[in-house]
């Protein structure tokens, strides 16, 4: 489904990208590894939620820790699990009459969200002074 996800690269820079949120780890700068999906924030009824993709810690083969990708999650109230490499968000729904939720594109609300969270933890983290 295409629709706008966003990336978050080891260096902590934030990007978003328009493409399919089904390849979007085929993205150049996102994990091209073993990756793994987490629930950041659950989809319930018509309010979308947010999903996460990284690589496989076990599996990161020398991927460089994501410190700002891992402070992002913890200020979502999601710790875990470690951030290796790029960090890929994109949208999540309900899917009426199934237990599962479907992967979508974020939404605008969703976008200013992920864009203030990045910034609060770059400024907390001394990099304000860096371009997000």
């Amino acid at each position: 489904m295409p629709g706008i996800y966003a990336l978050i690269d080891p260096d902590g820079r934030l990007h978003f990208r328009d493409g399919d949120t089904r390849a979007m780890l085929n993205d150049p700068n996102a994990a091209q590894a073993s990756t793994i999906a987490f629930t950041i924030l659950r989809a319930q009824g018509r309010a979308q939620g947010l999903c996460g993709y990284t690589e496989d810690g076990l599996r990161a083969s020398g991927r460089q820790p994501n410190p700002v990708g891992q402070a992002l999650m913890a200020a979502f109230g999601s710790p875990d699990p470690p951030i290796h490499g790029a960090l890929a968000i994109c949208g999540t729904h309900d899917i009426p009459g199934d237990t599962m939720t479907g992967l979508c594109g974020l939404s605008e609300p969703q976008q200013r969200l992920i864009r203030s969270v990045h910034a609060g933890v770059r400024q907390e983290r001394g990099e304000a002074g860096q371009r997000p």
